[in-house]
């Protein structure tokens, strides 16, 4: 997975986006930089992993300025089935208050 967040032009790789395990993450655990000024994140080659899913869950959360979030799906990894599947999970994430807009492709 790679990681485009525009405006603050942060790239990350999945070699630097870590596995947290059962970890829940909090708003401790990035600066209030990325909490109140995030507006547009790209995840590319998205492969529905639990550490993906849970930092998503995470920027999805915390991130308050976020106008967008895109999830781009790595379809060598996974099929149409397991992408609904993600798709279904990455939604169960929004609250009923964010008018964050989101897009998936696959």
């Amino acid at each position: 997975m790679n990681l485009v967040i525009e405006h603050k032009s942060l790239f990350l790789t999945d070699h630097q986006v870590h596995d947290f395990g059962d970890t829940q993450l909090n708003s401790t655990f990035m600066p209030g930089c990325f909490l109140f000024t995030l507006k547009v994140v790209k995840f590319e080659r998205f492969a529905g992993t639990k550490h993906e899913l849970n930092f998503a869950k995470y920027v999805i959360t915390y991130a308050l300025a976020l106008e967008r979030i895109t999830f781009s799906c790595c379809p060598d990894l996974m099929g149409r089935k397991k992408w609904e599947n993600v798709i279904e999970k990455i939604f169960s994430y929004k609250s009923c208050f964010s008018s964050v807009i989101m897009d998936f492709l696959y």
